[in-house]
């Protein structure tokens, strides 16, 4: 029995070696690539994936990863997909630039700055790239709260530049959303190509990256105090020259004296710095005591990461190549749906303003320059609205009714309008409430007296809204005629090319009357009256003599009875 046991361990080994040294992975894996015994990298950094260039942030893949022809970089190095090849930079050289913003509109990202300022950036002149991304909301805060400036010093060390090829196939999924818009639009159905046109800008973004700069960088980002630039000894040059020193300080390289700027200039930058931010994007960790350059730049391949993105938009992948099924119409059809759901994305977004903050109209919300900074301010007719309450009765525990119904104007803070205005009623309202109680108390020694108590009371609130006075009076002429006078004028007079025939404009004057119903105009009547209003007056004059007579008539009779009853009596 042992040594049968021991021939099926022996068996089940041997089947478990077999299998697992025959193991076999699908073509286009990168596990199945066997070059040669030296360990191979999969390079990280690729491009073909999705951007929003909003919020500067990756989204799908777009470019499909294949690694059936087991390519490597120049230096043998890494493994790469076969639609991508990388340019080695064989340089030792490291930039090191330091910038000045005085105002957040013009802040470069870290590391998609072609991306974002590039010819591809903005749609049709609505250049709001980046413009929601953490960097530039940063930034943006820190200015408007702090009243500042921001400078920026980079050093920057690049190894790999990565770029996807023109033929590149497109990822099965995208490829799929693809095909599935194009069927909507092949079948009329316009709401829902339009609809799926808008999702797949929202999982595969604005643009997609085709070339990527590998490598490592140290930012410093400062706030410093606006106020710096009074001083006649700094200026925007200045300034940046002690932003560059302030970094090669921190990181141990102590040569500022290759720089034309003082130290007392040093010390008024360090001085007026309100924030300082240290990001290191790839490389080893950043220690500020045991730091340098040099010991940074030896130790950056095994941590490569995007220094700088660069990218076309969606829409320009949509060809008859990467989707060969399809008709040349329907590419150009599908093309322009995602082109438009770009758009749609970039102005909905878009919020034109005043981007001033010295500017009276400023707005914080604004990402486009309108131009509208310094428009003259104009006096609107409406000047505010108020509401009054009078508290009549008396309610138990001294209950005000009116308490939640007073407002203030917020134009004055107070129940009153600004000079210039007037106010006009708009709506009256009551509020009544009525209480009552059971009271119980000792009387009389032996007995308990209980009386019933009643509260009534009531709010009369009126609210009120305040207007300019109207500037015109419509006068009538009997009932053929109408003019517009302006009382400001002085003993104001008729103008026989100012007058309009109601029976020939019937339309124009309906729309004048409501127009000057909405704003409170005055109507008068002239001086003489109307054939209307001597009619009216003759008809009140007759109906009062005629009811003086009746009286008068009544009273005669009334005595005369009275007198027959008094001689009947006597007789």
């Amino acid at each position: 029995m042992d040594s049968i046991r021991l021939l099926q361990l022996f068996v089940s080994l041997f089947l478990t070696f077999n299998v697992h040294s025959n193991r076999t992975f699908p073509i286009g894996d990168p596990r199945a690539c066997d070059i040669d015994t030296k360990a191979h990298y999969i390079f990280e950094v690729l491009p073909g994936l999705g951007w929003d260039n909003l919020v500067n942030e990756n989204r799908g893949v777009v470019v499909n990863y294949n690694y059936s022809k087991c390519k490597t970089t120049e230096d043998r190095r890494y493994l790469i997909p076969d639609g991508v090849v990388t340019i080695p930079i064989k340089t030792s050289r490291m930039n090191v630039f330091s910038k000045m913003y005085d105002h957040w509109s013009k802040y470069e990202t870290d590391t998609s700055f072609s991306i974002n300022t590039g010819g591809s950036a903005s749609f049709k002149g609505i250049g709001i790239s980046a413009s929601f991304s953490s960097e530039f909301e940063h930034v943006k805060s820190h200015q408007i709260e702090d009243k500042s400036l921001t400078t920026k010093v980079q050093a920057r060390y690049v190894r790999y530049t990565a770029k996807v090829l023109p033929d590149a196939q497109l990822d099965p999924s995208f490829r799929l959303r693809l095909l599935k818009i194009a069927s909507h639009i092949q079948h009329n159905r316009k709401s829902s190509a339009r609809y799926e046109s808008e999702l797949l800008v929202r999982d595969f973004g604005t643009h997609v990256l085709t070339s990527i700069d590998a490598g490592a960088s140290i930012v410093k980002v400062d706030q410093v105090k606006s106020s710096l630039l009074e001083d006649k000894t700094m200026n925007k040059f200045t300034i940046s020259l002690a932003a560059s020193v302030s970094i090669l300080s921190l990181i141990s390289v102590h040569n500022s004296e290759k720089f034309s700027i003082t130290k007392t200039q040093i010390d008024k930058y360090m001085k007026q710095v309100t924030d300082s931010d240290i990001r290191t994007y790839g490389g080893p960790a950043l220690n500020p005591e045991n730091f340098t350059l040099g010991k940074w730049a030896s130790e950056i391949d095994n941590d490569l990461v995007p220094v700088d993105r660069n990218g076309f938009p969606l829409d320009h992948f949509i060809t008859t190549t990467a989707l060969p099924e399809l008709s040349e119409s329907l590419v150009q059809e599908l093309t322009q749906s995602i082109r438009t759901a770009i758009m749609t994305y970039y102005k909905h977004n878009t919020y034109p303003g005043c981007t001033d903050t010295d500017a009276p109209n400023f707005s914080y919300i604004a990402n486009v320059e309108d131009g509208s900074c310094h428009a003259p301010l104009t006096n609107l007719s409406f000047g505010g609205v108020f509401q009054t309450c009078e508290f009549e009765g008396q309610l138990i525990n001294n209950e005000d009714l009116c308490s939640k119904l007073r407002t203030k104007n917020p134009k004055t803070q107070d129940y009153s309008c600004q000079s210039g205005y007037e106010q006009t009623l708009l709506h009256t309202s009551e509020t009544s409430k009525s209480q009552h109680t059971h009271k119980c108390h000792s009387c009389w020694i032996f007995f308990t007296c209980c009386h019933d108590h009643s509260y009534h009371g009531t709010a009369k609130d009126s609210a009120e809204s305040i207007e300019t006075p109207a500037n015109y009076i419509i006068s009538h002429d009997g009932q053929s005629w109408m003019q517009l006078i302006d009382p400001a004028t002085k003993n104001p007079e008729p103008e026989e090319n100012k007058w309009t025939t109601l029976q020939s404009a019937h339309a124009e004057m309906r729309s004048l009357l409501k127009t000057f119903e909405h704003n409170h105009v005055k109507y008068s009547v002239d001086e003489g009256m109307s054939k209307g209003a001597v009619a009216g007056l003759s008809v009140g004059v007759t109906t009062a003599v005629c009811l003086v007579v009746g009286v008068f008539i009544i009273i005669r009779r009334s005595r005369k009875q009275t007198v027959t009853a008094e001689y009947r009596s006597i007789h």
